[in-house]
């Protein structure tokens, strides 16, 4: 199931206190043994918790990685994990002449039960330019 699933959709899917669904792609896990993830994109699951190429308690530094899809794949071969969010490669850089950020292109997985993502917008509609993170949870 895709909602949203465009640069700059038309959202109309609402929760119970009013607020905009992110756009987001479930695949579900409980579909078959090929699934390995859930992805949503423009929610961070880490929720300002990353350091740059650092791991601390419960979040794993995995590495660099191109995409979304790819940082849920590096994720899914540490059984130990139960998420995980990706930061794009122009994360941080919110107008053209701002620096992206020091986490851009960095993926990093939770080992906790924590799934409590946020949108990362600053007024919770998707497509804000550099603040781009995709979070996942894993199917294991």
């Amino acid at each position: 199931v895709r909602y949203g699933w465009t640069d700059y959709p038309l959202c109309m899917l609402y929760n119970k206190e009013g607020i905009v669904a992110s756009p987001f792609q479930r695949t579900g896990c409980s579909f078959d043994d090929s699934t390995v993830f859930t992805s949503y994109p423009m929610l961070d699951n880490l929720r300002g918790a990353a350091q740059p190429k650092v791991s601390s308690g419960s979040i794993v530094y995995i590495g660099e990685t191109h995409s979304g899809p790819a940082c849920g794949t590096a994720a899914a071969k540490n059984p130990s994990l139960k998420s995980f969010a990706w930061y794009s490669k122009n994360y941080g850089a919110t107008t053209p002449k701002t620096p992206v950020s020091p986490l851009a292109g960095l993926c990093y997985g939770r080992m906790d039960d924590t799934w409590q993502p946020v949108n990362q917008c600053p007024n919770g509609s998707p497509g804000c330019p550099g603040m781009d993170v995709t979070s996942g949870q894993l199917c294991n």
